[in-house]
């Protein structure tokens, strides 16, 4: 099985988590964004088997655009309050992710 067919099948049984309407001209935009951040995700993984500093680095910076450009997805344009709670709550989530 290819890379790509593993992203769009994790991306697409964890797509439906997300509930929220998508507020982009793209329908599948929640989905193009997981899927985006998985694959990215799992370039990182593969440089090496124990992550150094610079692949750190990068993880928390993709998982900051990650965050960024799913709540930017699912908040109503101009409702900034309810943007940083979502781009903190994703965050958090994916910190979680990482821990266990």
């Amino acid at each position: 099985m290819k890379t790509e067919d593993i992203v769009t099948i994790i991306a697409l049984i964890l797509g439906p988590l997300f509930t929220s309407p998508c507020h982009a001209e793209d329908g599948d935009c929640t989905l193009n964004a997981m899927k985006d951040y998985i694959a990215a995700r799992y370039a990182i993984h593969q440089r090496k088997l124990v992550p150094g500093v610079h692949e750190t680095v990068d993880l928390r910076r993709l998982e900051e655009a990650f965050c960024l450009r799913f709540a930017q997805r699912i908040t109503p344009p101009g409702d900034t309050l309810l943007l940083s709670s979502r781009f903190s709550t994703c965050l958090k989530d994916e910190l979680k992710g990482r821990s266990s």
